[in-house]
């Protein structure tokens, strides 16, 4: 028994074509009101997230939470109408390919060639065929079916069914610093300047990439503020041998960047031909926050090399800031986004990690690390940046001068190229002056800082736990 179907008549195909352009119509309607609710609720979370994001940065803690909070419940109430406008948009596309198999169905039927349908269909739009001569076809109506039933196109145009919806944009909307853990960020770079608050903070950071397990993704990041005429450096001598030391003890990728059209010296001497200060400080923006913004770009490219597309890079970008070393360092928050530096391939974070810490707890956690510290704090410096910085006290600019003579010889002579003082209310020729009164420092005894602020017994434990770290490093290599 043959049990073969009978193939449906071209009126038959043409009345389910039209019925399945009609279902195509009901779901675009459907996917266009979806997607109405859904831009409504993404507008809420898009204004509350600049809210929070253009928070001032002296904007007190609660009220960061607060409207970190009210980002998240905006993300919450926006998730089921995202949801529900990818669905319609699913049903919209399964609706367009069976509109599609049923028109191509019943223009085999009625023309017997898919191709001169398409051809007879664009006959109107294309009134001169490809030999430049006006084409006409008219159908045969043999098979139970008009030319006059087949004017009118199938109820959703080409155009309509081409169209698709509006994307959810990515990057921070679908981001909240606050919720992450780092092993949410693609990259973590560490910006270390060798000093104590660098590498106490470094130690930390290294603590939570271990528990996290994104140790691979951390790379210790140092400025070189380049050298002056006389070859002396800008910075303390040894501060990038020992900031790449501080990184391979923890086993992180280390790099070093400068600035391509000249050092410090270069740029005060060739360039500004002004020192900078404390409302000027051209140092740090020109020859440190520049620069890494170049590096980031660098690693953006890197990753995007490795497979990370579809969205922004997310970057950590920490700092070992505390809020005990200026008022301004104060009013920093500990975690933000940096709205300057982020752009629609990246997603920068910035995080002050010990920015409440004492400089007792700093000191602890260096002893606790075995990890050694520059000698100049042995030498007398509170702190570690430029040899001679112009943010720096007077008591550390004169024991820089008694550690660095040559140094400060060079500086004298920049104050007479410029014809500017080091500092408004200071030249350097007094520091040097006071300097060559107490004459150089010739001994300096490891520990000394350390034993100041801690005792003998901590400062004993920690020269030992330095001691075994070199010989692990002999062995290693």
């Amino acid at each position: 028994m043959n049990t073969t179907t009978a193939p449906m008549s071209a009126a038959a195909l043409l009345r389910a074509s039209l019925a399945a352009g009609e279902a195509q119509s009901a779901a675009y309607a459907a996917w266009k009101a979806a997607t109405k609710l859904e831009g409504r609720y993404r507008g809420q979370v898009t204004r509350a997230c600049n809210r929070w994001l253009n928070a001032p940065e002296y904007t007190a803690p609660a009220e960061r939470r607060r409207l970190s909070a009210l980002h998240d419940a905006a993300l919450t109430r926006h998730a089921p109408y995202k949801a529900a406008e990818r669905a319609t948009w699913a049903e919209l596309r399964a609706a367009i390919s069976r509109a599609d198999i049923a028109d191509k169905a019943w223009r085999r039927a009625e023309f017997g060639d898919v191709d001169q349908a398409e051809q007879q269909s664009g006959a109107a739009a294309e009134p001169h065929g490809p030999g430049g001569s006006t084409t006409s076809t008219t159908p045969d109506t043999s098979a139970g079916c008009g030319a006059a039933e087949v004017e009118q196109p199938p109820a959703t145009s080409r155009a309509r069914r081409r169209r698709k919806p509006r994307k959810l944009p990515t990057g921070y909307l679908d981001f909240n610093p606050r919720r992450a853990s780092l092993a949410d960020y693609d990259v973590i770079v560490f910006n270390s300047s060798g000093g104590k608050d660098s590498q106490a903070a470094l130690d930390y950071v290294a603590e939570q990439a271990r528990a996290a397990g994104v140790s691979d993704r951390v790379v210790v990041l140092h400025n070189d503020l380049g050298v002056t005429d006389s070859a002396e450096p800008v910075e303390w001598p040894g501060t990038e041998e020992l900031a790449a030391e501080q990184a391979a003890h923890y086993g992180f990728r280390f790099e070093t960047i400068r600035r391509a059209l000249g050092g410090l010296w270069q740029q005060l001497i060739e360039q500004r031909k002004l020192f900078p200060s404390s409302q000027a400080r051209w140092c740090t923006s020109d020859q440190k926050s520049s620069q890494g913004l170049k590096f980031l770009t660098r690693l953006v490219r890197e990753l995007r090399g490795r497979g990370v597309t579809g969205r922004p890079i997310r970057i950590l970008y920490v700092l070992g800031l505390r809020a005990e070393e200026s008022s301004g360092r104060a009013r920093k928050p500990e975690l933000a986004v940096d709205r300057a530096a982020s752009n629609g391939q990246r997603t920068v974070v910035r995080w002050h990690p010990i920015l409440t810490w004492s400089e007792q707890r700093v000191w602890r956690r260096i002893a606790d690390s075995g990890v050694r510290y520059h000698w100049a704090y042995d030498a007398g410096m509170d702190r570690l940046s430029c040899a001679l910085c112009v943010l720096a006290t007077r008591a550390d600019l004169v024991c820089a001068s008694r550690l660095r003579p040559a140094l400060t010889d060079d500086y004298v002579r920049a104050e007479e190229i410029t014809g500017h003082k080091f500092k408004t209310d200071l030249s350097i020729r007094d520091i040097r002056a006071e300097a060559q009164s107490l004459g150089p420092i010739t001994k300096i005894r490891p520990g000394e800082a350390m034993r100041r602020r801690l005792g003998y017994s901590s400062t004993a434990l920690y020269l030992g736990r330095v001691e075994l770290n070199r010989r692990r490093y002999t062995t290693a290599a």
